[in-house]
């Protein structure tokens, strides 16, 4: 019962810290960022405020409607997989992470009708993402890395 409760308490302060992350750093973008951006480290990061009304990439930016609905089965079937599926913590956290990054990112869609993205790499030629972006791909990673480094369980004899 107390790993019950400790990997809840993991899982949700790791949830609201992205969350939060995710949702002051799109705020504080779109109040305070100057229209030109500004560089961080000259030749390597920047930021830029770029509205996507579209998924990563860009990719149906045509459609924001159907980009919603979509975002929102996702998160809906990612919320059950996490409460229901069994698995370790770091790999339940990392999970978490990816949710609160899906969950910002569609509350500023739900609220504005776009995403913000900020961060740009200078030293390649790549999309500019969010915070929510990285919680999204690094929540991802850690959980396959936990997935596939997970040991082997023993089969279940029946009876």
């Amino acid at each position: 019962m107390r790993a019950v409760r400790h990997t809840k308490a993991v899982c949700l302060c790791c949830f609201a810290a992205s969350a939060l992350a995710c949702a002051a750093s799109a705020l504080l973008c779109r109040r305070l960022l100057p229209e030109g951006g500004v560089s961080l480290i000259k030749g390597f990061l920047s930021l830029a405020r770029v509205t996507n009304s579209g998924a990563a990439f860009s990719l149906l930016a045509g459609a924001p409607a159907l980009v919603t609905v979509l975002n929102a089965a996702f998160l809906c079937a990612l919320s059950a997989f996490i409460l229901k599926g069994s698995m370790r913590l770091c790999a339940r956290a990392a999970l978490c992470a990816v949710l609160a990054g899906g969950i910002s990112n569609f509350l500023e869609r739900i609220l504005t009708g776009t995403v913000t993205d900020m961060i740009r790499l200078d030293f390649v030629r790549f999309p500019v993402f969010n915070f929510a972006d990285v919680c999204i791909c690094a929540g991802a990673a850690v959980f396959a890395c936990a997935y596939v480094c997970a040991p082997a369980r023993a089969p279940q004899s029946e009876g």
